[in-house]
């Protein structure tokens, strides 16, 4: 995964450097919002996570009010569509992400459809066993829903933890990818 971060300029600016293309899509029956920029994927929401498209645009528009912001569902669906049947080592997003954050959620790229991991698991495999508030807060932050699994992440005991697009949501994804792994060949 390529981590292009969000400068001090473009926020001093107000985003004049930057330009998003934005659109809607449906992914595993999901409806889903998407931002997309030239420097990568910047944001992935569930649909339900704004009354409308329009106030996904006008939350991003008033994010960044000297970007340029255009509707292109063709170009979003070809970005997601490379992002999810492609290597995720060679695809882009642009983040405000900590490093930290970088890093916990390049890890949950390396949890498997239909697998789960714990917090805790998660924390161990980044060198940091007692970090998992840590780890639990950078997956909340996480904006984009599905493509950075997060929702693949439990807690110890096997309860669902959190998930910022609601617990049915992550238990229906969940599912699904379990389902579908055991229906491949």
């Amino acid at each position: 995964m390529n981590w292009n971060l969000i400068t001090d300029a473009h926020r001093s600016d107000g985003g004049a450097t930057l330009s998003f293309v934005c659109g809607t899509m449906t992914i595993d029956n999901q409806l889903l919002y998407v931002a997309v920029s030239k420097h990568g994927l910047y944001k992935v929401v569930f649909a339900e996570s704004f009354e409308s498209y329009h106030a996904f645009v006008d939350q991003l528009s008033q994010r960044w009010p000297e970007a340029e912001i255009c509707n292109d569902d063709t170009l979003v669906s070809a970005t997601i569509k490379r992002f999810c049947e492609g290597d995720t080592q060679n695809q882009s997003v642009l983040t405000e992400g900590t490093q930290f954050q970088r890093r916990v959620w390049a890890a949950l790229l390396d949890i498997k459809r239909g697998e789960v991991a714990t917090y805790s698991q998660l924390a161990e495999r980044l060198g940091r066993p007692t970090a998992v508030r840590a780890v639990a807060s950078a997956i909340a932050a996480n904006e984009l829903a599905i493509l950075i699994p997060c929702h693949r992440v439990i807690r110890k005991g096997g309860a669902l933890g959190g998930y910022r697009w609601g617990l049915e949501r992550k238990q229906a994804l969940i599912n699904q990818e379990k389902s579908y792994e055991t229906a491949l060949p």
